[in-house]
């Protein structure tokens, strides 16, 4: 199988828990989504791993009161228990 039909037919597992996260901010607020932005900036200006960045920016985020959404593993859980 190609690369290309492979991802065609896999796309959501070849997409990474950074990525997804990411594409969530279309969820948010403008506001968030700049505090967000300028913290995964600042973290990785500082030599923090981009994933790891990513998942301080969002906890630091909802911890400011900011309306982003939940993290991945929260949300399979749930939907898992109903």
């Amino acid at each position: 199988m190609s690369a290309s039909r492979w991802l065609e037919c896999n796309h959501y597992r070849a997409i990474s828990n950074v990525q997804r996260r990411v594409n969530n901010m279309a969820k948010m607020t403008e506001e968030a989504q700049k505090f967000v932005s300028r913290k995964i900036a600042t973290l990785q200006r500082e030599g923090v791993p981009k994933r790891q960045s990513v998942a301080i920016a969002f906890s630091e985020a909802r911890e400011r009161g900011f309306k982003v959404p939940p993290t991945p593993g929260h949300v399979r859980r749930a939907e898992r228990m109903s």
